[in-house]
């Protein structure tokens, strides 16, 4: 009776399109010889771990929707504690397929399952993923029950998983050991892994996103902590500094005139307003739902869904916003709260055009001239504008091609860009994987690298973001607490660590 009710949910969620294909032959055994564990002691193959029913996630982790995957596993896992969960990273970029990035990406993202890095995509290519993120569950004989593409289902998943459990407890064919995986520790401070950065020019303060630890620090030049916003609990609460709540907030611009700080409240998908003389944060953007698809691209305030907004930027009494999880950017009237898409149909590619006739590949940072804006994207590794609505490419060649190579386009490139500022005709980037500070001369249209690490001076780790004061860049380190400052003139660094208040 079992083993008919589980071929009959085995056999609707393959009607519903959830299963790619079922198998009934052995696979554990047959995986390469050597898996890189990149968060655990001890050299396992999947071969030893027949006896569990295992669920391999296969993710890639600077994806958007990944974050909210990693979250729905947890709490998947909380259920079923005899399901032994393993991630497997399929890197795109170079950077990315290092352990060094992946263990900073672990303790960033609080990962408590063992992870192997499929950097030469054996695993991947052993298990035939057709898409990221995938789900492979295999039974306690090490026969795939079935491949799962797409985002989590845990409510599908559920009943196939109960009745798999039941049928080899009923044939005494679980085993009852456990894997004690000793996991990475993670980082103690209160505050860490900053994430944006941006300015009050007047009053010299900074602003910075804290994105893991959901909250915003004020700073001074130098670094002193003057005021936190947000409770840090993971939430949409708007209300007074202490009570408001973000969900891995990232880009911020500081409209000078009102005194207001706009926040991209990226996983709650909302554009958030902060007035620093009410000390209060409220909704000005989004439902707290996301909308990744082209039907109602405008509307009024929170009556309109947006997904997964990176960052920001003013032009008068406009705001431009980078919709990371559309590859759009769309602009909102301050005033009226009137928001609409301006530039990306919505299909993740790199090609110029005018206004929704261009298509973008995942949009980051985002700055201006107070008339023109450029922006940098991560998936192409690209730097572009927009003039007067017309979309083109300064700096990137495709979605596949990227490096390290300054000069001009066609041949400069650079590897996943997510920060960047403009001053006196110079855009300065966050080359992110390259571990680079860039600038791009709107002149001679050359990009040249100003900052990179050294044997002997290694102060950059996956730089995010930048802004630029008073002839000095700002700059924003995602894997540590450091906020390395370069002085344009004399071409000097300095840095100094964000820590809360003693």
């Amino acid at each position: 009776m079992r083993n008919i009710l589980c071929r009959l949910l085995i056999i609707s969620w393959l009607v519903s399109g959830a299963i790619s294909s079922v198998h009934s032959q052995t696979v554990l055994g047959d995986e390469p010889s050597e898996l890189n564990w990149v968060n655990i002691k001890g050299n396992y193959h999947l071969s030893d771990f027949k006896g569990h029913a295992v669920l391999l996630c296969f993710w890639r982790f600077e994806d958007f929707h990944w974050r909210t995957e990693h979250k729905a596993i947890g709490q998947f896992k909380s259920k079923f504690p005899e399901v032994l969960m393993v991630g497997v990273h399929c890197p795109k970029f170079t950077y990315e397929s290092l352990d060094v990035y992946l263990l900073d990406a672990i303790k960033y993202h609080n990962i408590e399952i063992p992870i192997i890095n499929d950097s030469n995509y054996n695993l991947s290519r052993g298990f035939a993923i057709p898409v990221l993120p995938t789900y492979v569950l295999i039974d306690p004989y090490g026969r795939k029950v079935g491949t799962y593409p797409g985002p989590f289902n845990s409510k599908g998943l559920k009943p196939i998983i109960i009745s798999l459990l039941e049928e080899y407890k009923f044939r005494k064919l679980l085993k009852d050991d456990d894997f004690s995986f000793e996991l990475s520790k993670q980082d103690k401070l209160e505050i860490s892994y900053p994430s944006q950065i941006t300015i009050d020019p007047e009053n010299e303060n900074l602003f910075i996103s804290i994105s893991n630890k959901n909250r915003i620090a004020i700073t001074t030049l130098s670094g002193k902590v003057l005021q936190i916003i947000g409770s840090g609990t993971s939430g949409i609460k708007d209300g007074s500094f202490s009570e408001a709540q973000f969900n891995n907030p990232n880009g911020m611009t500081f409209d000078m005139d009102k005194k207001l700080l706009y926040v991209a409240d990226t996983d709650n998908h909302l554009i958030r307003k902060i007035d620093l003389n009410k000390e209060s944060v409220e909704t000005v953007l989004g439902t707290g739902f996301p909308n990744f698809s082209n039907d109602k691209n405008f509307g009024i305030g929170t009556e309109v869904a947006i997904a997964y907004p990176f960052d920001l930027t003013i032009i008068e009494n406009e705001l431009f916003i980078t919709m990371a999880g559309k590859n759009q950017i769309w602009k909102m009237d301050i005033e009226r709260l009137q928001a609409e898409v301006l530039l990306g149909d919505g299909i993740t590619n790199r090609l110029d055009g005018f206004l929704i006739q261009s298509q973008l590949a995942r949009p980051l940072g985002i700055c201006s001239n107070k008339k023109d804006l450029y922006f940098v994207e991560g998936e192409s590794s690209s730097l572009r504008q927009s003039k007067s609505g017309f979309v083109s490419t300064l700096i990137g060649i495709n979605m596949i091609e990227f490096g390290d190579i300054d000069g001009k386009f066609p041949h400069a490139m650079m590897q996943y860009p997510s920060g960047i500022g403009f001053n006196n005709d110079q855009i300065y980037i966050a080359d992110t994987y390259n571990q680079k500070i860039k600038s791009f001369d709107l002149q001679t249209e050359e990009l040249k690298t100003i900052i990179s690490n050294t044997k002997d001076k290694a102060i950059l780790n996956c730089p995010n973001d930048l802004i630029i004061h008073d002839q000095k860049v700002y700059i924003i380190n995602k894997f540590n607490n450091k906020i390395v400052v370069y002085d344009i003139d004399s071409r000097e660094t300095t840095w100094w660590e964000l820590k809360l208040r003693q």
